[in-house]
């Protein structure tokens, strides 16, 4: 395990997207537009009118995944993730109201915005990165 302290954030950004929005689509080009790569997303919730995600399926490397793409109504009770490399890695969970079933899993590219508001912190002196395998790394600057 490893961590790291102290940083300062440099920003909070709280973005509302727009009905018919792609959600992954619209964020990353708020990321891009304000140059953003390392941050915390702190909240996020809304309503989704297309979901696409997914959730591991084994704890044995290699991982395997399962995908989910779903055209119905959800809800979403929350959105918590990092941003790294100008990246965002989010996860969050669903509810099919109209089927009463919860799901939770990785978000892929494909969501459709009903309503979304998302608050993010925006790090000034701290690099939040990947590495091989989707490792996690960090260092100040």
């Amino acid at each position: 395990m490893e961590f790291t302290q102290g940083g300062n954030v440099k920003n909070f950004l709280i973005i509302r997207f727009d009905w018919g929005d792609l959600f992954l689509k619209t964020l990353n080009e708020v990321l891009a537009q304000q140059k953003i790569r390392s941050g915390i997303v702190t909240s996020g919730i809304g309503s989704l009118s297309f979901s696409s995600f997914h959730v591991i399926t084994r704890t044995q490397q290699p991982q395997e995944d399962k995908f989910y793409n779903i055209e119905t109504p959800m809800e979403l009770s929350n959105i918590q993730g990092i941003v790294a490399d100008g990246k965002p890695h989010l996860h969050a969970g669903f509810y099919d109201c109209a089927n009463n079933i919860m799901y939770a899993g990785h978000i892929e590219p494909g969501c459709k915005v009903c309503y979304v508001e998302l608050s993010l912190a925006v790090f000034e002196d701290i690099n939040i990165y990947r590495q091989k395998m989707g490792r996690l790394d960090f260092k100040l600057v």
